[in-house]
């Protein structure tokens, strides 16, 4: 064979690879790029499965009100000390309202308030009210603890817990603050009286929780 002949034969087996190399490397690059695309469509419909599924929770989730009304003023006599006859004139309870202001139910309802009886309910619907009543001894030893700090207008922090779930078993909590006010006439140091108050401060929502693992 000519050697005119196997040089353009050598050449073209050449030009064949490079050919097939870059057909390769187009091909690797292509399915690269569709498999990158592939990965951020399937990404983007997760994303958006999941935002629906919060906006669709969303729908039925419960949002807990609590209406506190107050408690009515008390004198409480000193010097010295509060007496127990003192604080037994002071009521037993704390009721308030807990109003469900959200469009979906409300199950598993505790309301809790450091010293008081808890009280429970077991389901609350949508635009519905829940007289609470927390019994025991809680309201005394609230206005105790805050007149054993012998100041003016000192006050005495507590919380009213309620803690629910919703349809889909998260937990949620509502807090208000609770203030035990005492102003006395006189000097700090020997009033001649002490009048005590509850009042109301700043209401939150915490949640939602994650809910447990089954057992």
């Amino acid at each position: 064979m000519p050697e005119w002949i196997m040089a353009i034969s050598a050449a073209v087996n050449v030009i064949v690879v490079v050919v097939l190399v870059r057909m390769t490397q187009r091909y690797a690059k292509e399915t690269k790029n569709i498999a990158s695309a592939t990965r951020e469509q399937a990404d983007a419909g997760v994303k958006m499965a999941e935002e629906m599924r919060q906006q669709r929770m969303g729908l039925d989730r419960p949002n807990l009100l609590i209406r506190w009304e107050g408690a009515p003023p008390n004198l409480v006599y000193v010097p010295g000390r509060i007496t127990d006859e003192e604080l037994a004139r002071f009521p037993s309870e704390l009721s308030f309202i807990v109003y469900n202001d959200g469009p979906g139910p409300a199950k598993m309802l505790s309301a809790v308030c450091d010293d008081f009886l808890p009280d429970h309910l077991d389901y609350l619907l949508s635009k519905e009210p829940w007289t609470c009543t927390l019994g025991g001894r809680g309201l005394p030893s609230m206005i105790r603890a805050a007149v054993g700090v012998q100041n003016d207008d000192d006050l005495s922090m507590k919380s009213i817990v309620v803690s629910y779930r919703d349809l889909h078993d998260r937990r949620w909590e509502t807090r208000l603050e609770l203030s035990t006010m005492v102003d006395a006439t006189g000097s700090p140091e020997e009033p001649d009286e002490m009048c005590t108050w509850v009042e109301s401060g700043d209401q939150w929502t915490l949640g939602p929780f994650q809910p447990e693992a089954s057992q």
